[in-house]
């Protein structure tokens, strides 16, 4: 656990604040431990886990993370033979029943949103039952065999649960996205639930049509980060923050009434077809410091083949249009996408000099479960070769679980070493690369990418 990291810890898990929040809510004691943040080896986290002396543990199940994961869950049957672990999470949403088969120490997996069925799950534990077959989006033993039961409906009325708990969290521990240094708190926020988009490397938890909560809840759970937890930033967590462009327009006015705009700063993720002038102008003046777009490809056919659903053109007009209102512009790409090539890679890398944005992230695809992308890739279609399924090769920047057909993982990698080089090694842009890269992470990163240059390359 205690390896280095392509990049720093930025916030608190959502997702454990929102399931703490809410068992709390019905009773229940809840403890923290994010050894990533606090930089936790094998024998502190198991030390810990004997000081709380939990009767469950409950882990988010990252898939480059499973193995850690089933080992922090054998070292607490070791202490303790009639604890109960759960896992969630996409990956664990994505496989529930294979993750229970490669892993013995897991008892439970929880698919999709977790509030409800982890406080059900409690519930049946707690009262002695062994039967969990009526607890919907529930992964279970029956014996040995896993046990899929029906999936839960999404939950609709967002407004219910209470604002996330980061009282057990190390907040002291994280860094704010795009700060050089530890300089205040920045906390995550969810406006919604959901994403229509249909790419196929992207998996989604809450996949589907899109909840959102109201103005006034929005509002005041961020009132209550600055006011109890100090925070001076938010990071909104949506999906597409501007996806549905009125209820944003209603959210940043509600913000300037309540004069957030005046003490905390944000930041948010949205599409390019979701970004015009006058919202990103309004983004702004609600207190908008970044805006992140996914850009992904810059080609077009690479676009359309994986059902991206915009432009160059619209992802052109957007970060011009963010520029002029005055944000900070991020933008991501994928390499060795379905159907890309040498050439393909090479239109994109032009593409995001072109737009010149203030950040660019360059990622190489990870076929992850549950995704287009991974089944293209199992078949042998569309220009990908699957290399393992060794779930500990699924790191989104530094991994190597797939490359094409006619481009070996060693070419992928020094593409897109080259393409940080390329971006960031330009007057006024060298600085920034290190406001979102770790300095202790780079020379790791820097040695995966020389190990492979003298990988010759193979024959398709």
């Amino acid at each position: 656990m205690k390896n280095v990291r392509p990049s720093r810890v930025k916030e608190p898990d959502l997702g454990i604040g929102y399931i703490s929040a809410y068992l709390k809510s019905k009773g229940y004691e809840t403890g923290v431990i994010d050894a990533f943040a606090l930089g936790s080896g094998f024998g502190e986290i198991e030390e810990r886990i004997k000081v709380f002396k939990p009767d469950c543990l409950g882990m988010p199940l990252f898939t480059f993370k499973v193995r850690e994961a089933a080992e922090i869950a054998r070292r607490a049957r070791e202490w303790n033979p009639e604890i109960k672990v759960f896992v969630g999470g996409a990956h664990a949403t994505a496989l529930p029943v294979r993750t229970l088969e490669e892993t013995p120490f897991f008892d439970f997996a929880v698919i999709g949103e977790g509030e409800f069925t982890t406080f059900e799950l409690l519930e049946a534990l707690a009262a002695g039952r062994g039967e969990f077959g009526g607890i919907k989006g529930l992964c279970w033993r029956d014996g040995e065999a896993p046990r899929r039961n029906p999936p839960r409906a999404f939950i609709r009325d967002l407004d219910a649960l209470p604002f996330p708990d980061w009282g057990a969290f190390p907040l002291d521990k994280y860094f704010p996205l795009y700060a050089k240094t530890r300089e205040f708190l920045e906390l995550p926020v969810s406006s919604a639930r959901g994403c229509a988009g249909r790419c196929s490397f992207c998996f989604r938890l809450t996949r589907g049509y899109i909840r959102s909560r109201s103005e006034d809840s929005v509002v005041a759970e961020i009132e209550r980060d600055a006011g109890e937890f100090s925070a001076r930033s938010v990071i909104f967590m949506d999906e597409a923050f501007t996806a549905e462009p009125e209820r944003t327009r209603r959210l940043c006015e509600a913000m300037i009434r309540a004069g957030l705009h005046e003490r905390v700063h944000w930041l948010c993720e949205t599409r390019v077809d979701r970004a015009d002038p006058g919202l990103l102008a309004l983004l702004r003046r609600a207190g908008c410091s970044h805006v992140s777009f996914g850009v992904e490809s810059g080609n077009q056919e690479i676009l359309d083949r994986n059902r991206k659903g915009t432009t160059l053109e619209q992802a052109a007009q957007a970060v011009r249009d963010a520029k002029r209102a005055g944000l900070q512009v991020d933008t991501y790409y994928i390499f060795g996408l379905p159907w890309e090539n040498r050439k393909t890679m090479g239109d994109t890398r032009r593409f995001s000099l072109r737009l010149d944005p203030d950040f660019a992230n360059y990622f190489i695809l990870v076929p992850y479960p549950g995704t287009l992308a991974l089944k293209l890739a199992r078949q042998g279609r569309a220009n990908l070769k699957l290399l393992t399924e060794d779930w500990s090769r699924y790191g989104i920047q530094i991994g190597s679980a797939m490359e094409l057909r006619d481009v070996t993982r060693a070419e992928l990698e020094r593409f897109q070493f080259v393409s940080y080089l390329v971006f960031y090694l330009r007057p006024r842009k060298w600085k920034s690369l290190f406001r979102i890269v770790s300095f202790r992470a780079l020379p790791v990163y820097l040695l995966n990418i020389l190990s492979g240059l003298g990988t010759k390359k193979r024959n398709p």
